[in-house]
């Protein structure tokens, strides 16, 4: 019985749903292809297309990543997940033509924009700083010099995950529970 218990406090914790950060990676796109309606549960501007590791720039994590075509429609759309922190992404680009940066929104109004980040052919995490959550962020960057991959935001109004830890002390105190239970029923 102590045994069940055990095993079903296991499985309740491992099925529980995970909540925090979120990276987009791209990856089950085909190339040169426009971003879909909703992809990743996100909107996104008619700029983005994908972008394959056999161009010139690096991925963090290939095959794909997204590169904006055009200049003036490249942004990004959370209001469907709701206000999110907005952590950056991975960049690479022609450092000849330019930085990259992220302006963040929320309900319409500029909630902050990150300092121009240089291109580097190298794929290196750029970090968005912006102070607090956004409903939508616009990249500003040399259009079709640049890829993004593992776009990355966490859902600061979700229910906390609980600590493994905590899971576990969880489980050994119900097991505590029903074996001083079954002592006590002899």
């Amino acid at each position: 019985m102590k045994t069940v218990a055990v095993v079903l406090l296991a499985l309740a914790a491992y099925a529980m749903p995970a909540w925090g950060v979120v990276a987009v990676d791209f990856d089950d796109l085909p190339e040169g292809t426009a971003l879909p309606v909703g992809y990743a549960g996100l909107g996104w501007g008619a700029s983005w297309a994908a972008y394959g590791q056999g161009g010139f720039y690096g991925l963090s994590s290939p095959p794909m990543g997204v590169s904006a075509q055009t200049g003036g429609d490249a942004w990004i759309d959370f209001s469907a997940v709701g206000p999110v922190m907005f952590e950056g992404a991975y960049v690479a680009g022609d450092p000849d033509y330019g930085p990259v940066s992220f302006t963040g929104y929320l309900g319409g109004m500029v909630a902050g924009t990150s300092s121009g980040l240089a291109l580097t052919w190298e794929t290196i995490f750029r970090s968005a700083d912006l102070a607090g959550p956004v409903d939508r962020v616009v990249v500003q960057g040399p259009p079709g010099r640049f890829v993004l991959d593992d776009l990355t935001y966490s859902l600061p109004d979700g229910p906390p995950a609980p600590a493994p830890g905590a899971i576990l002390l969880a489980g050994l105190g119900a097991g505590l529970v029903a074996s001083m239970h079954r002592r006590g029923m002899r």
